[in-house]
């Protein structure tokens, strides 16, 4: 058996205008000045994770400094679980009214329904934490609770606090 290198690279050069077309003419039959969401899907993504992980070490420091015991622990665990599974709908249709509100965009003509959603989603998201907080609360001692209130309203400060100097900065 011969090989014809000639074939072997016309075949090469053929796969190198292949794979150039494929990569050339989507971006070639876009919107002009139209960007890729990716790098924004991927900042929002670690953001999301970064958040996730701070509060995951809050919750943990917060469960030491109230001196949980272990039945304590097991309870909290259990009603947290319970939760989610009692509330997954409720949790769904906030994701759908939080994907929806993203849908509308910035424009000035969605205003009144952005606003109706946000208030929506804030009147649910309010309604399940409280829920939430009264099954925990349950499991505490008053010691225990006067505690969480406490480092409640501590967190609270801070947030009101940054949120000052973000918007003075502006």
């Amino acid at each position: 058996m011969t090989v014809n290198f000639k074939s072997i690279q016309q075949l090469g050069l053929m796969s190198l205008i292949v794979a150039t077309l494929f990569n050339v003419v989507p971006a070639a039959l876009a919107e002009p000045g139209a960007t890729s969401d990716k790098p924004k899907q991927l900042e929002y993504n670690q953001k999301k994770e970064e958040w996730a992980q701070k509060h995951h070490e809050a919750h943990q420091k917060l469960m030491q400094e109230l001196n949980l015991s272990d039945e304590q622990k097991a309870k909290m665990k259990a009603a947290h679980e319970k939760f989610r599974q009692e509330n997954s709908g409720a949790m769904e249709s906030l994701k759908a009214k939080y994907s929806k509100m993203k849908q509308l965009g910035t424009d000035s003509a969605n205003d009144a329904e952005r606003q109706k959603l946000r208030a929506e989603i804030r009147q649910e998201r309010e309604a399940l934490m409280a829920k939430k907080k009264a099954s925990m609360q349950g499991i505490l001692t008053a010691e225990q609770q006067a505690k969480w209130e406490a480092k409640r309203a501590e967190r609270k400060a801070q947030w009101q606090q940054k949120r000052e100097q973000k918007n003075s900065a502006r």
